[in-house]
This record gives structure tokens, C-alpha cells and sequence, in this order.
């Protein structure tokens, strides 16, 4: 995930975003997944394809199973927001 901020004030919030990479033997754009080891919190990013996006990574600290970590999500509203703009 990108934690960085490119966006200006009017643009909304400089949040956690899924990052997308694009993949050298397809040209598609792929989403990056973190994940973190719970038991010795290590952390690590994959880029995957949707079909791959359910596998679960493990840890080569400590070779158990690794979570998948989910950030905050941005919303931008636009205009009144969730009513029809007048």
C-alpha cells in the first residue's frame, strides 16, 4: 500500500491506497497486497493477480502463516455528497 501523499487539500484525504504495479509479462495493472506475521510482526508487500489474491504468504522469519492487512479506505465526495447535486 502507498502511504504517500501526492494529492492536494480540495482532492481528499492522503490516506492508505492499494497501489497498483503494472505486470512486465502482461502490461495489465496488478493490486499489492500487505500482509504482517503475528507472531513476529514482520510485514511484506506482493503484487498479485486477483486469482493469486487468496493465497496466504509465509513469514520467512519465523515460516508461519501471514495476515492480510487492510488500511483506512478514502472517501471522496463530490458536490452535496451522497444527494443528487442541485
Amino acid at each position: 500500500m502507498s502511504f504517500d501523499c501526492n494529492l492536494k487539500p480540495h482532492e481528499g484525504s492522503c490516506r492508505s491506497r492499494v497501489q497498483f504495479s503494472t505486470a512486465p509479462q502482461e502490461g495489465n495493472l496488478m493490486p499489492t497486497y500487505d500482509y504482517k506475521c503475528s507472531t513476529c510482526e514482520a510485514t511484506v508487500s506482493q503484487t498479485k493477480t486477483l486469482s493469486e489474491a487468496e493465497t496466504t504468504p509465509i513469514c520467512v522469519k519465523c515460516d508461519k502463516a501471514m495476515d492480510r492487512v487492510f488500511g483506512l479506505q478514502t472517501i471522496i465526495f463530490r458536490g452535496n455528497g451522497w444527494g443528487k447535486d442541485a
